[in-house]
């Protein structure tokens, strides 16, 4: 997995849309870590104790994840229709607002990197648990 070297944002900015990249950045990075240092206890994974502790690390990241793009996807249509959203991002309060410009193309490539480990998330979740314990079902 090829990590991303570098934000494309300052993670210290202190405007919305800057303090949500920063969050999706150090979510994003956090997700990476957890996949990377953990890819051998996956591997041999049978369903003991670790690889559960494991999946629920690395689930825990992307529900966070996937809360945080959320709401962006939801503030880039809203920007691009010229209304605000009604969507909020639940724990972080401090970006509970609307963005209101288009959203830049590094913005888009890191969303869309998340939504990917996301995805990578809940198949691993599947594997270790099985379906049945979905974090959306």
């Amino acid at each position: 997995m090829n990590a991303i070297a570098t934000p494309p944002v300052d993670p210290n900015a202190t405007d919305t849309l800057g303090c949500l990249l920063g969050c999706l950045w150090e979510e994003t990075m956090s997700l990476l870590l957890v996949c990377e240092t953990q890819r051998e206890k996956y591997r041999q994974a049978a369903a003991g104790t670790n690889s559960l502790q494991v999946s629920r690390a690395l689930l825990g990241t992307a529900m966070r994840l996937n809360d945080l793009t959320g709401w962006l996807a939801a503030q880039r249509d809203a920007a691009a229709r010229g209304t605000s959203s009604p969507a909020r991002l639940r724990h972080r309060a401090m970006l509970d607002q609307p963005v209101a410009a288009p959203l830049p193309d590094d913005v888009l490539a890191l969303v869309n990197r998340s939504l990917d480990l996301y995805t990578l998330a809940v198949d691993l979740e599947d594997l270790l648990t099985g379906p049945s314990h979905h974090l959306n079902g």
